[in-house]
């Protein structure tokens, strides 16, 4: 179901999908937790003594950059018609976690579901904000920059969602990558109509992709906090 969203006439514009860079030309970069608790818990993993480190069982917290890396992935599976579009979900989801993979230190890689359930998380955060990025653009009319939409935006965000408790959206390079992407806006319209139908209906829905992550994405997790001032001062 494709999907376009119109502001005072003017259409929506679909850049086109770039691969992500690979994590060997880069630094390592701050970490991002998810709960809060889950930092407490489970140690940081050093990502500074090499590539070829042997991977631990302990907990290795998402940074921002591989979030991008994993959605970029999730695009590039999506998108690639050599790959076919009939494959299962296994498939999908293993297909991507080979390509994620490739461009990861060894002591950092993640298996399929490890990268399914933190696209569900990433990218329901990630819609949220951009579904408020859109009320900002249709409430705020004239006069109005970008910068000042992106402000509203964040009002709007903690505003619309105050059950949930997210606090401040920090995912802004995950945003700024997916907010264009044709497959990316219809896929996650595609959700939000499954789950007005099935809370209309109350109707258990088949087991495809789409119903599988939509009984993923109801359950919204605690999202990346801003970093404190110990972390920063270390």
């Amino acid at each position: 179901m494709s999907q376009q969203f119109i502001f005072g006439g003017e259409p929506s514009l679909y850049a086109p999908f770039r691969p992500p860079q690979t994590n060997q030309d880069r630094e390592s970069e701050d970490e991002f937790a998810t709960p809060n608790s889950a930092k407490e818990s489970s140690p940081i993993i050093n990502v500074d003594s090499g590539e070829d480190a042997p991977r631990t069982e302990k907990r290795i917290f998402w940074t921002q950059q591989e979030d991008v890396r994993m959605m970029s992935f999730w695009l590039l599976n999506s998108t690639d018609s050599t790959m076919g579009a009939d494959r299962k979900n296994d498939q999908y989801w293993s297909d991507v976690e080979v390509t994620y993979n490739e461009t990861t230190p060894k002591n950092r890689t993640r298996n399929a579901k490890q990268i399914k359930d933190r696209f569900h998380e990433v990218n329901r955060w990630t819609d949220l904000f951009h579904s408020a990025w859109l009320k900002a653009r249709m409430v705020y009319t004239s006069g109005y920059s970008d910068q000042k939409w992106i402000e509203k935006d964040h009002v709007f965000y903690i505003q619309d969602n105050e059950k949930l408790k997210l606090g401040p959206f920090v995912l802004m390079e995950v945003w700024n990558t997916v907010k264009t992407e044709a497959k990316w806006i219809t896929y996650n319209a595609g959700l939000k109509a499954a789950r007005k139908r099935k809370g209309s209906c109350n109707e258990k829905e088949g087991e495809n992709e789409g119903e599988t992550d939509l009984d993923d994405q109801d359950k919204v997790a605690d999202q990346p906090r801003p970093m404190g001032q110990k972390l920063l001062k270390n």
